[in-house]
């Protein structure tokens, strides 16, 4: 069989008209002999790529627009920051080893104390620009701190229920290897060293 670019070439049998490739001497069907000069010229058949249907690719296409303009939009608006779920894990980053949150009514903050006895109190959610109350615990508090923080390691103390809708705070140690030990306190509850705190700590301005 021969081809151009456009077409292909074939024998015509002169008895049957079956159209046969050039290289054969007699019909494919009728076995009569071919005549080198009966040749008939095919268009060649156009070739067929696998393609998406147009619909699939129009639906297609919008998924893809609406995934970019979906990214474009939270890039330039994210997520505000969030308030913690009342009694949500709690975990320990660099130098802090006491954690009390107060997030279960407004206002809501958190008291976080390090290991120097640096202590901050700060609201939430946290933004990067939101205020905070900064100071040192005194040398007996620091000492009160770590001796609950052992306790608590140890055994964290009992706690009475708490009713449905009643207020408590989250309160956390880190004991090692940045693993926390926290409870759900209830308010009037809360240790008096933890306590203090609350109490002489003034709320963020």
């Amino acid at each position: 069989m021969l081809t151009n670019h456009n077409s292909i070439l074939y024998l015509s049998c002169p008895q049957c008209g079956l159209l046969n490739i050039p290289e054969r001497h007699t019909c494919k069907r009728c076995q009569t002999a071919l005549d080198s000069g009966t040749t008939v010229r095919v268009p060649a058949p156009r070739s067929h790529r696998a393609s998406l249907p147009r619909g699939c690719m129009i639906l297609w296409l919008a998924f893809m627009g609406g995934i970019g303009v979906l990214f474009i939009y939270r890039v330039m608006n994210p997520l505000p920051p969030t308030v913690p779920t009342p009694g949500s894990p709690i975990f320990f980053r660099g130098n802090s080893i006491v954690l009390l949150r107060m997030v279960s009514r407004p206002p809501y903050e958190g008291i976080d104390v390090l290991r120097d006895g640096r202590v901050s109190r700060f609201t939430y959610p946290i933004n990067g620009s939101n205020p905070s109350t900064d100071s040192v615990v005194t040398a007996p508090e620091l000492e009160a701190i770590q001796k609950l923080r052992q306790q608590w390691c140890q055994h964290i103390p009992p706690f009475r229920p708490l009713a449905p809708t009643e207020p408590f705070y989250d309160l956390a140690f880190e004991c090692g290897g940045y693993t926390a030990k926290q409870a759900k306190v209830p308010i009037d509850m809360l240790p008096s060293v933890i306590q203090a705190l609350v109490q002489r700590l003034p709320h963020p301005t």
